[in-house]
């Protein structure tokens, strides 16, 4: 999900550019360089830098990034809410229960990555309508020293926030990838050796 947030920040960051120049009646010159210009949590001087090339001011320029993150996340937020609301309202062709689903998610440690984490833990928070907890995906959160289980990991921010949506919603649960049955198969950077639970007994590749 996260290359799905850097093509959504690209075209929020033409859009933006496009509108403050119409806006403030400015000719964009240059081309965005989309290798320092991506969505960032916090300052991201080296876009600035760039967008200021384009604009010809940095107080716009500064507004134009912040703009097009904001609009990011409020994009991810949404798609979120529609991903869990969706799980929980389509029917399976027995017509007995919405088809079982399952996600598992908390190693991506890159700005998009954990982008999309926090919202889905949003959504999930946030409940459906009438603030009922969602059933469906399975939230599972993966665990690993390094990543975000210890106070100084890039994601243990978003660990603290599992487990605060999970003591309200009874979800996400918590898989560890440090378990030495499961450690045996994990290579750092490599996403299809994370152990991946469907909540049940079975195991299955990570997505």
């Amino acid at each position: 999900m996260a290359e799905g947030v850097k093509k959504s920040f690209k075209r929020a960051i033409r859009d933006e550019v496009k509108r403050a120049c119409e806006f403030c009646d400015v000719n964009a010159s240059g081309e965005i360089n989309f290798d320092v210009c991506t969505f960032s949590e916090g300052d991201n001087p080296a876009a600035v830098e760039n967008l200021t090339e384009i604009v010809g001011s940095k107080k716009l320029a500064e507004k134009i990034y912040r703009a097009a993150c904001a609009d990011v996340t409020e994009e991810t937020h949404q798609a979120m809410e529609a991903l869990i609301h969706n799980f929980n309202t389509l029917h399976s062709r027995a017509g007995a229960q919405v088809p079982f689903s399952s996600i598992n998610y908390g190693m991506d440690t890159s700005p998009e990555g954990r982008l999309v984490i926090r919202e889905v833990l949003n959504a999930i928070d946030a409940g459906l309508g009438n603030g009922e907890t969602p059933i469906f995906p399975i939230s599972v959160f993966q665990l690993k020293a390094g990543v975000n289980y210890n106070v100084d990991d890039p994601n243990y921010d978003l660990f603290r926030q599992a487990c605060k949506v999970s003591a309200k919603r009874l979800f996400p649960n918590f898989v560890s990838l440090d378990a030495p049955y499961n450690l045996q198969y994990y290579k750092p950077g490599d996403y299809n050796s994370y152990i991946a639970t469907m909540g049940k007994r079975k195991l299955s590749p990570s997505v």
